[in-house]
């Protein structure tokens, strides 16, 4: 049985002022409640966050030994600041400001993949998530969900309780022992020789002890040959979208797992250049084609760069590899052709037809002579 990394909620311990007892705060969806056992808070008659006095209607005494402050909009982005509770001018109680839950951290396994992390208010600061040595950041990020992409561990050393960090901002919580996926089973087959697949066997034969209960089998067997296989996602074609607005941007291609071997909905995640396409869903089951939520050129680390941008698929952890498909914006495309004019009798000798091509900056007209 494996140490519980994380509680249900993230809690934060603060020290009470001019007292050796501590003080509990912890956060819930809308609300960070302080409790202390030794402590009236109906002295408290201001609170303020750094220099900025929080509105009363914002906080409240629930009881004698506890106290509400809401978590608002405008407090929310004061993440790392401090709280402090004042009696008559003076300070009785000060904390950290840190609404941010932790509810939840996956595991993947020894070939790698993505984590996911889930709680409340994972999208409002910059997330680094440290797994020993190895640190990386959200590849999409929601108010309660946030992805982490893992790559293969190497490390036999260091598989069981890693020691790991999560940072928001500027601001570390203590740390947590994080493990992989234990080794899964999804098949075995006895023909002159035994043959196992699955999954979190490690990179090599050298992690892996294989016993075989109730035959007379030596008590571990040797492993003769180690294969990894992974199916990388392959790319075919890219929509385009607006450099302005940004938009729905839908790419195709083989390999385009909705659903993986042991039956469970795939994780998508699609990078075009440094942006993280949102929302990633599949077109319909099994379609071979996702739609994702692309921002504008703005949000692009390389304003400038319109054209020729590289696109990144990853299924359940495997990237695609480079794609000679690059996704371009503001690509015309024909939304509608139709005709306007008529053809006179005697003064006219050719029609003009119109031909509307959608831009997504803007809309060209365009006018066609047809000599007769």
């Amino acid at each position: 049985m494996k140490p519980n990394i994380y509680s249900t909620l993230l809690y934060i311990f603060i020290l009470l002022i001019g007292s050796s007892y501590q003080t509990e705060v912890y956060y819930t969806k809308t609300d960070a409640i302080l409790t202390d056992p030794n402590f009236d808070y109906h002295i408290i008659d201001t609170v303020m966050i750094t220099s900025t006095v929080i509105n009363p209607t914002d906080y409240e005494v629930l009881n004698n030994t506890a106290f509400r402050i809401s978590i608002t909009p405008d407090n929310l982005k004061r993440f790392g600041e401090f709280i402090s509770l004042y009696s008559k001018n003076s300070v009785k109680q000060q904390f950290k400001w840190l609404p941010f839950i932790v509810s939840s951290i996956s595991s993947v396994p020894t070939e790698g993949g993505i984590i996911t992390i889930n709680g409340y208010f994972l999208n409002e600061k910059v997330i680094f998530f440290n797994i020993g040595q190895f640190q990386t950041t959200p590849t999409n990020a929601t108010i309660d969900s946030a992805l982490f992409l893992i790559p293969q561990l190497n490390d036999s050393s260091s598989i069981y309780n890693i020691e790991s960090l999560i940072t928001v901002g500027t601001y570390t919580f203590p740390s947590f022992l994080w493990n992989v996926k234990d080794p899964t089973i999804s098949s075995v087959t006895l023909n002159n020789r035994l043959i196992i697949n699955g999954s979190s066997f490690g990179p090599n034969k050298d992690w892996i002890r294989c016993n075989v209960a109730g035959y007379n089998t030596p008590s571990v067997l040797s492993i003769v040959e180690f294969t990894q296989q992974y199916w990388l996602p392959i790319i075919n074609n890219t929509t385009s979208t607006s450099s302005v607005l940004g938009g729905r941007v839908t790419i195709s291609g083989d390999l385009f797992n909705s659903v993986n071997s042991f039956g469970f909905k795939t994780i998508k995640t699609i990078q075009i250049g440094s942006q993280s396409c949102l929302n990633v869903s599949d077109v319909y089951l099994n379609s071979n084609s996702f739609i994702c939520q692309l921002g504008p050129i703005s949000k692009m680390s390389n304003t400038e760069q319109f054209t020729n941008i590289p696109i990144l698929v990853t299924i359940d952890g495997a990237t695609s590899i480079n794609s000679n498909i690059l996704f371009n914006y503001d690509v015309p495309s024909i939304s509608n052709i139709y005709q306007n004019g008529k053809r006179k009798k005697k003064k006219s000798c050719f029609q003009i037809q119109q031909l509307r091509i959608s831009i997504p900056k803007n809309l060209i007209l365009l006018n066609v002579r047809m000599d007769q």
